[in-house]
């Protein structure tokens, strides 16, 4: 009809796109410190500071973590924010080194509830890095 094919109708584009894969790095490399705020639990929002050093020769000056609050093998509060680095849609939390992190929780239930444990893992292998056990809740209403 115009005489011919045009450019445009003979190129096809293709684009290729590979993941690039990088390896999770060794668990001895990730050091994180678990502080309390309180010694005790007394109300359903409650933080917790972080504190990341890297150990290795080669580990990163930053690390993404998550986080889980049980009572036994029941999770019972999520993080809602932090004081830097906080995703909330996936609920992974960015630690730097050596720059503290305050994490905040709230408690979804609280009945029957004597004791928590906070659960910090590695977001890509989620591999256990740091653990707290057997922290009071004492919440009076």
């Amino acid at each position: 009809m115009h005489g011919g094919v045009s450019l445009q109708e003979m190129v096809i584009p293709v684009v290729r796109l590979e993941t690039k894969k990088t390896p999770p790095l060794p668990v001895r490399e990730m050091k994180v410190k678990i502080s309390l705020s309180s010694p005790r639990i007394t109300t359903r929002l409650f933080s917790i500071y972080l504190d990341y050093t890297p150990a290795g020769l080669y580990a990163p000056a930053e690390i993404r973590v998550k986080t889980t609050i049980k009572s036994g093998n029941q999770e019972v509060g999520t993080a809602t924010m932090a004081a830097y680095g906080f995703e909330e849609g996936t609920r992974e939390i960015l630690l730097k080194k050596g720059k503290i992190n305050n994490i905040a929780f709230r408690l979804a239930e609280t009945a029957g509830i004597e004791y928590v444990s906070v659960h910090v893992l590695d977001a890509v292998s989620q591999v256990e890095l740091a653990r707290i056990e057997k922290i009071p809740v004492n919440i009076s209403i």
